[in-house]
This record gives structure tokens, C-alpha cells and sequence, in this order.
């Protein structure tokens, strides 16, 4: 005769968003969350438990990652503890905006800046700041993408980068005098 092996059920999953920023996408960081649980002592009580739990966010970590505790969540009666998901949810950024491991950026600038040599200079998200020369001889056009390959966010599976993409938004003068439009009749 057989016999059967009783293994106990598993309560339910507790899933806790955990709100990052993009700096702490970018860089990685520890996030300490404090969770309580419940334990169920018979049908009727339970105790509630808390406890401080260190999540360890990885570098390039994506909006919906989720990081398992086995064990850290509620226990029904009779039960083993369920598990915990914590799900990585995305502070917008007043800057970047993030597309898979690319980072995506509007530079608003001038008419004048669009047409001559200009220089990119924005904050970026480890503290630095990015500077490069838009080409000598290139005007920037309506719609024109400047791309910096691998100054994008991190990927936490592969030892890569993503890229910077940046949009340029030309702010055009209001208006100009006779003398500047004659200027520029005679350049152009």
C-alpha cells in the first residue's frame, strides 16, 4: 500500500509596488520597504507582524520587474507563508523619458543655435553632464534626432547600454527687422 505524501498549501501571493526613480533605475540602488503580514493563529485570529526588507534594485531594472520574497507574506491557517512580489513602478522624470533601454530627451533651442555650431549640455542622471558638439557643417531641422550611442540606461540582463535620443524642438523668433531679413535674404 501506498502512501501519500501530505504536502501543505501555499497562501496567497502579496504583490507591493515599489516607486523608483530613474536615477535609481540608472545607477541601481537598495530600497528598504516595510511590509506587515499576517499569521493566522487558528480560523478566527491573527497576529500581524512587520518587518523592514531590503530590495536590491538592479541597474537597468524596467517598469513591472518583479523581485520574489518566498515565505515574507501573509500565512492562512494551517498554511505555508505566500510570497511577496514587489513590482518596480517608474517615477516620470521632468527630463527623460525611458523606451526600452534608450533614453529619450526634447532640447528646445533657437532659431540662431538650429542654423550654427551648437553645443548639447544637459544634467544626466548620474550627476555628470552631458556635452557634445553638434557637426560643423549640419544644421538642425525641424524633427532632426541627435542620437549618443550608449548614454542610455543600462540593461540589466547584458553588459550593454542603450542610446540617447535626443529631439530638438527649434524655438523661432517672433519677428525680425527689415535689416535682419535683408541680412538673411543675402546669406541664404
Amino acid at each position: 500500500k501506498e502512501q501519500q505524501s501530505y504536502s501543505p498549501q501555499v497562501s496567497n501571493t502579496m504583490n507591493i509596488d515599489v516607486l523608483v526613480t530613474l536615477e535609481e533605475l540608472y545607477l541601481g540602488t537598495i530600497k528598504k520597504m516595510k511590509i506587515t503580514r499576517k499569521i493566522h493563529n487558528n480560523s478566527f485570529s491573527f497576529t500581524k507582524k512587520q518587518e523592514i526588507i531590503k530590495i536590491k534594485i538592479k541597474r537597468g531594472y524596467k517598469e513591472g520587474t518583479k523581485i520574489t520574497f518566498k515565505g515574507k507574506g501573509n500565512q492562512l491557517y494551517n498554511m505555508l507563508p505566500g510570497s511577496i512580489f514587489f513590482i518596480i513602478k517608474e517615477k516620470k522624470h521632468n527630463l527623460y523619458t525611458r523606451n526600452q533601454d534608450n533614453l529619450i530627451v526634447e532640447k528646445e533651442i533657437t532659431l540662431k543655435e538650429a542654423l550654427v555650431d551648437y553645443l548639447i549640455e544637459l544634467p544626466f542622471l548620474d550627476k555628470t553632464i552631458i556635452r557634445e558638439k553638434i557637426n560643423d557643417n549640419l544644421v538642425i531641422h525641424p524633427n532632426y534626432k541627435h542620437v549618443i550611442k550608449g548614454k542610455g540606461m543600462p540593461n540589466s540582463k547584458k553588459e550593454k547600454y542603450g542610446d540617447l535620443h535626443i529631439n530638438f524642438k527649434i524655438k523661432f523668433p517672433k519677428k525680425l527687422s527689415l535689416y535682419q531679413k535683408k541680412l538673411i535674404k543675402n546669406i541664404l
